[in-house]
């Protein structure tokens, strides 16, 4: 009984430290993560299987142009004119001006100069552009979840500074307060400190509510909840590349892909086709336009047609699409010039961030000696509270400073890495 016991206990114990271990790892979001979620979430990654999907049915489509086509028709007519023997013939009669027939008809093709092959090129092509431009569109919402992502660990950082600030706040009020109640100390002083406590309260209070909004904006974006324990872990420092490789350019190459493409189905439509055809009916006449009797009849054969007609627009479309193919050259190369001013922009920002954070290292060192001096000189009444609320304040303004530049940094070689498609 006591060992039965003991084996609840242990899966218990087990049970709840797995469901620990799982809402740890849930409360905590990494930017790559959120990527992954926003994408998935975002509306146009739908389109992506809608998109395939019509992609085969097309292809499907335009392959059946090889099975046999079928088409039948009727018709009723009458003619000002039949065929008719100038001289009497016995047995043969005048033929009737008012003529019916009723025929079906079997097609299949032989030969189609291309067209078919050309056609599903050029769906495919058009298919990987549609796809592609769901992947440029990507690219913004992931720098929207940079930004925002960025915002909330800066705005952590930003509480745990002020946590840290009302702890020391707190501790000195302790001291004036009991230096108030042996009689060496001013109220003022007591209640100085108590207004700046407040004062830090507030920016905590004011901190946490952007921080929600910031949040509430990024689950929206990611489509799922983050609760107020989530924790946003801190990106790792990534390497900066010197290569473009946006999406964008992929784009450009597809879009000439489906010009070229254009161009091929364009030399196909004009080519001659060669098909075999069975006709049956049965009207009157029959092929025999000397019986004036309903009768039935079959032909069978091979059909050459030649588009003469295609060849009227074809050089001004193979012009059209050769200017296309131009203009989209110098979209390419303006998006790259931009592109990479953008990227010196960014490197020069890094370079900034990088010379700021080794300033910052000796503003802190200088600036906690002072705080050490200064919370020794307001123990020994020498300066005011209020001067040492100023050099506290200017302590822990030059620890964000460097935490923010800190955060700056990265997220500049993170956008730097965005902004070239890496």
């Amino acid at each position: 009984m006591i060992k039965s016991i003991d084996k609840t206990k242990y899966v218990f114990v087990m049970a709840l430290l797995l469901l620990t271990m799982h809402i740890a790892a849930a409360q905590q979001l990494s930017i790559e993560e959120a990527w992954r979620l926003g994408r998935e979430n975002y509306p146009a990654i739908k389109k992506y299987n809608l998109i395939k999907a019509v992609n085969d049915y097309t292809l499907q489509n335009a392959a059946k142009a090889y099975l046999p086509q079928f088409s039948a028709n009727a018709q009723a007519t009458w003619q000002t004119e039949v065929t008719r023997i100038p001289v009497a013939v016995p047995g043969i009669k005048e033929m009737n001006k008012d003529q019916y027939r009723i025929q079906a008809e079997a097609n299949q093709l032989i030969y189609d100069g291309g067209a078919v092959k050309a056609q599903q090129a050029l769906q495919s092509a058009n298919t990987a552009v549609q796809l592609q431009s769901i992947e440029v569109a990507m690219h913004t919402i992931k720098e929207r979840i940079t930004e925002i992502y960025f915002g909330i660990l800066l705005m952590d950082e930003q509480l745990a500074q002020q946590k840290l600030r009302t702890e020391v706040l707190e501790s000195t009020l302790k001291k004036a307060e009991a230096a108030l109640a042996n009689g060496v100390s001013y109220r003022s002083n007591v209640q100085e400190l108590k207004a700046e406590l407040l004062n830090a309260q507030m920016a905590v209070h004011e901190i946490k509510t952007d921080q929600r909004g910031y949040k509430d904006m990024l689950a929206k974006l990611l489509g799922t909840t983050i609760h107020e324990e989530t924790i946003f872990v801190k990106p790792a420092t990534v390497n900066v590349p010197g290569e473009i490789n946006r999406a964008e350019l992929k784009l450009y190459d597809l879009q000439k892909t489906v010009y070229d493409t254009q161009k091929k189905k364009l030399q196909s439509d004009w080519l001659p086709k060669i098909s075999a055809f069975v006709q049956g009916g049965y009207g009157r006449p029959g092929l025999n336009m000397l019986d004036n009797n309903f009768a039935p009849y079959a032909i069978g054969g091979v059909r050459l047609s030649f588009p003469v007609s295609n060849l009227y627009t074809r050089e001004n479309n193979l012009k059209i699409i050769e200017l296309n193919k131009q203009q989209l050259e110098a979209d390419r190369e303006a998006f790259i010039l931009n592109t990479d001013i953008n990227l010196q922009k960014q490197a020069s920002e890094i370079e900034k961030y990088e010379s700021l954070i080794r300033e910052d290292d000796k503003i802190i060192e200088l600036r906690k000696s002072v705080t050490a001096s200064a919370q020794a000189q307001l123990d020994n009444k020498v300066i005011t509270v209020t001067e040492f609320i100023t050099k506290l304040n200017a302590e822990y303004a030059a620890r964000q400073t460097k935490y923010l530049h800190q955060l700056q940094l990265l997220k500049a070689k993170y956008n730097y890495n965005n902004t070239s498609g890496n």
